[in-house]
């Protein structure tokens, strides 16, 4: 289905979900509240009112000290980084419908390692109307100025500076509640774009054969068996279409896919909540010698409250990822975590977390594997202010006769100051 065609399916869909009217049954999974949800009033941001909306202005600077800033096997280079950001959150309190602006820049400055300086920064609207109690209208604009982390499977080997690019993005979508049933119907596009960066000897190393529109739409029924237990299917649709087309590039890479899940949605009892889907991927190339990739798909998150201050979530994913090593359509990236968050004291939060990820390239016999695993304490002072320490540990293993992959471990120590109002 092309990309016109089926916004505008979508959206005629959201216009008659409009037009519905019926009792709805909540859905709502509150029976349990993370310890990174809880509220703290005495430790929470007041904001500043302005009139209907209220602003929530934040800022944080902090030190981190990187013992491997470029990735690298061999020959590590350390550094120490100065970090800092400012962002401003301003939404609406009003007892029905939603708006909000949301906006941050963040800068790093290497102490020793000057080309590595970088400035990020994101402006995000999101907005949602609620046409009758069992009806939802929503959407979002985002745009971002990112650098692309050397630690990423697709940054290029050898460049003087990381990567830096741009994200456009826009969402739309559209709910539906009558009794036991909840339908969803939701179309999002994004647009990236990536710069070119030098090599250290001041070779041009282009990257416009990156760039590329995503169109990802999905339609959504959920069925609710109990009040605390919902069972799900969804279909998504996935079109990617790449800027550089033959003969500017070797090969098209434009590609189309869908990934069905089934699952449940649930709350259960003060012990557990959460989501876990599972069912098949695919994505289809243009050009004949990309192979497809498809596999076992995979979507969750569930958490654990084996007492009320403490919190352990678990999180699994399994995506197709487009591959910029030659002879590789693409690849399926499975992801694996565990965060343990501990309300120590009040204000006092112990976290804790792990990672386990692996990247099976098709078309090419390559396998990157990495693990990860993190420290974190945060202590708020006051409602104003707020210290955080963390140390963050990431290895990267790759294997297969094809190779090409970059094998490292970093550690990277930090602290920081946070202050809102």
């Amino acid at each position: 289905m092309g990309k016109i065609a089926l916004g505008a399916t979508l959206a005629l869909g959201a216009v008659g979900f409009a037009g519905a009217s019926a009792l709805a049954q909540s859905f709502e999974r509150d029976r349990n509240v993370s310890v990174m949800e809880r509220p703290r009033p005495e430790y929470d941001a007041l904001g500043v009112p302005m009139g209907s909306f209220t602003a929530y202005p934040a800022a944080t600077v902090g030190v981190e000290y990187n013992d491997n800033v470029y990735a690298t096997t061999t020959a590590t280079q350390d550094d120490t980084i100065l970090k800092g950001s400012a962002e401003m959150l301003v939404q609406s309190n009003w007892s029905r419908h939603f708006l909000s602006f949301f906006g941050v820049v963040s800068h790093d400055e290497y102490s020793d390692l000057s080309d590595e300086n970088h400035t990020d920064y994101t402006l995000r609207a999101d907005g949602r109307v609620d046409v009758v109690r069992s009806t939802t209208l929503g959407g979002s604009a985002v745009y971002q100025q990112l650098t692309e982390p050397r630690t990423s499977s697709s940054a290029p080997g050898g460049a003087a500076e990381p990567i830096q690019y741009s994200v456009t993005g826009f969402d739309g979508y559209g709910t539906y509640e009558r009794g036991r049933a909840r339908f969803r119907v939701s179309s999002a596009f994004n647009e990236y774009d990536y710069d070119d960066a030098f090599s250290a000897a001041g070779a041009v190393l282009d990257q416009d054969f990156r760039d590329k529109d995503v169109w990802r739409s999905s339609l959504r029924s959920d069925f609710a068996v109990s009040p605390d237990t919902a069972l799900f299917f969804e279909a998504i649709y996935d079109e990617r279409t790449y800027s550089l087309q033959p003969p500017a590039v070797t090969l098209a890479r434009d590609s189309e896919g869908y990934e069905l899940l089934a699952g449940a949605n649930f709350d259960i009892t003060n012990l557990v909540r959460g989501e876990i889907g599972v069912g098949y991927v695919n994505q289809d190339y243009d050009n004949a010698s990309l192979p497809s990739v498809e596999g076992v798909g995979l979507r969750g998150n569930v958490e654990w409250f084996p007492t009320q201050l403490t919190t352990v979530s678990f999180g699994a994913s399994r995506t197709v990822e487009d591959s910029t090593v030659t002879g590789s359509s693409g690849y399926l990236s499975s992801n694996f975590t565990v965060n343990i968050d501990h309300e120590l004291m009040r204000n006092v939060i112990l976290s804790a977390n792990a990672l386990y990820a692996e990247d099976d390239y098709e078309g090419i016999d390559r396998t990157d594997d990495r693990l990860g695993a993190g420290l974190g304490v945060t202590y708020y002072v006051n409602r104003y202010v707020g210290v955080s320490g963390t140390y963050n540990y990431l290895e990267q293993n790759t294997s297969g006769t094809a190779g090409g992959g970059t094998e490292y471990e970093v550690n990277r120590f930090g602290v920081s100051l946070r202050l809102k109002f």
